[in-house]
């Protein structure tokens, strides 16, 4: 699993951000590999996650990478549209959704 840099920079604005020993619920919505979930929870050892996508098979990747660290008891995978299957109040949100086409991006803004 190698980040994105805006993976990186995401997470280093996460943990400027959140003390380390913050007892809160942070929701991913678009887990994918699992990557963001599991660096936060590495560096936030009283934190929650609730881990969202919509791929089964993310879900799949996410679960091997999030058993292989060892977090399975603290990331909880969830198959859902982004937080339609999240009922309970989170404390942070975080999403790194997949790269755009450059051809759709000026459909995507003129939405905004």
């Amino acid at each position: 699993m190698i980040p994105r840099p805006e993976t990186e920079h995401l997470i280093d604005e996460v943990l400027a951000c959140v003390t380390p020993d913050a007892a809160i619920t942070v929701a991913e919505v678009g887990v994918g590999s699992g990557i963001i979930s599991i660096l936060l929870a590495l560096h936030l050892p009283n934190a929650r996650f609730i881990a969202v996508d919509i791929s089964p098979r993310a879900l799949s990747v996410a679960r091997r990478n999030i058993e292989s660290f060892g977090l399975s008891e603290r990331i909880e995978l969830r198959e859902g549209d982004l937080l339609s299957c999240v009922e309970e109040k989170i404390d942070l949100l975080v999403s790194n959704p997949p790269y755009i086409a450059q051809d759709a991006i000026a459909g995507i803004q003129s939405l905004v």
